[in-house]
């Protein structure tokens, strides 16, 4: 069951390398249910390996991977797309800056804390914005979506720096 877990994680990652090695090639349809398919991975292999006990470090590090690498995915995607570049900058300036920050402890407390509510809320609204792009639907709007997507993240970068601003002060003070 653990392997089928990984297998599960590592195809999010696989579909998201054919999504964008093939972008020009596949019909709407196939990259929709291409990128579908993966989201609903991510939900899989988390319900799995909680119901079964098999969460470990290695399996947890794969689901992180495979969840930063699809996300970059879309947003590379959508530069493609020529929609706005700034705000997808941010999009991807956040999720390093809580990619990076998040791995490390003091104390035994992790720097930066994650938000799945938040976080999967982010994932959701780019990947309505990706789907609609793909399919072509409501194009005049996406710029505004993706436009509000940046703000978004913008602000919630603010957010984790403030909240977490006197442990970042530790890392930079008592490490450079």
């Amino acid at each position: 069951m653990k392997i089928l877990i990984q297998l599960i994680s590592l195809f999010r990652a696989l579909a998201a390398f054919v999504f964008i090695l093939y972008h020009g090639y596949l019909s709407e349809i196939i990259s929709t249910c291409l990128i579908l398919t993966a989201l609903f991975s991510d939900l899989l292999d988390g319900y799995l390996a909680k119901k079964y006990k098999l969460e470990s470090t290695g399996g947890q590090l794969l689901d992180l991977f495979s969840d930063k690498y699809l996300n970059f995915i879309a947003i590379i995607y959508l530069i493609l797309a020529d929609l706005p570049l700034l705000p997808l900058v941010l999009v991807l300036t956040k999720e390093i800056f809580v990619l990076s920050f998040r791995s490390l402890k003091i104390n035994n407390q992790f720097i930066i804390s994650t938000n799945r509510v938040v976080g999967g809320c982010f994932t959701a609204f780019l990947f309505l914005i990706l789907t609609l792009q793909i399919n072509k639907l409501l194009l005049k709007y996406l710029p505004v979506g993706v436009l509000f997507l940046g703000i978004t993240n913008l602000f919630y970068l603010i957010y984790k720096i403030m909240t977490n601003r006197k442990l970042l002060r530790d890392v930079f003070k008592n490490n450079l």
